[in-house]
């Protein structure tokens, strides 16, 4: 069985490089393996930003995949882009597991995911916990069934001139977005 990994880098334009894992064969695709419909949605979004409107207030695109069938593991689901990639996962029919520290987020994105007609299991991760992520792997799979799509979007900013950042700021930021990450991809294709 396929699984997708897409673990996306930002630009000053949104999506810019993806890593695309198919199977066990990894892909390295830059922006224009994103559907026509999705880069000319995402160039709207850019170019039409309301001033202090966030990406998860934007309505949802249309699409045509349909990923009924599909298991879906979102992290970083609490805001942003992770709220927004658990929704438009959820709408194209995926079961979507989504991840995320705060609690009170993983609800209320539950509610707005079953009130439009789609199916989320909140799971509370602390991507930095190598143990939290074994066990949320495992509950999850358990739980839910096997994960065939994994977006890794959970991460920190470092906000700093890398000479500037501390060493504790460092090991946040390498903890959160490079060693978790890591550790969970491999949690998962292990399972496939």
């Amino acid at each position: 069985m396929a699984a997708w990994c897409i673990t996306p880098a930002l630009g000053p334009l949104g999506l810019t490089r993806n890593i695309l894992v198919a199977g066990s064969n990894p892909v390295y695709t830059a922006a224009p393996t994103i559907s026509a419909r999705a880069r000319q949605a995402s160039l709207y979004i850019f170019t039409h930003r309301r001033k202090g409107a966030f990406l998860s207030e934007y309505p949802l695109p249309n699409t045509s995949e349909d990923l009924s069938g599909q298991i879906a593991f979102v992290t970083g689901a609490t805001s942003g882009l992770g709220w927004r990639f658990a929704r438009v996962l959820a709408k194209t029919g995926a079961k979507v597991i989504a991840t995320g520290r705060r609690e009170e987020r993983l609800a209320e994105l539950k509610e707005v995911i079953e009130g439009e007609g789609g199916q989320l299991f909140p799971y509370r991760l602390d991507m930095t916990d190598a143990d939290d992520i074994q066990s949320v792997v495992a509950r999850a799979t358990e739980e839910v069934g096997l994960i065939t799509i994994l977006v890794n979007n959970a991460g920190i900013p470092d906000a700093q001139h890398a000479h500037k950042m501390s060493v504790d700021l460092i090991d946040r930021v390498f903890d959160t977005n490079l060693r978790g990450p890591f550790i969970l991809s491999c949690e998962v294709a292990k399972r496939l």
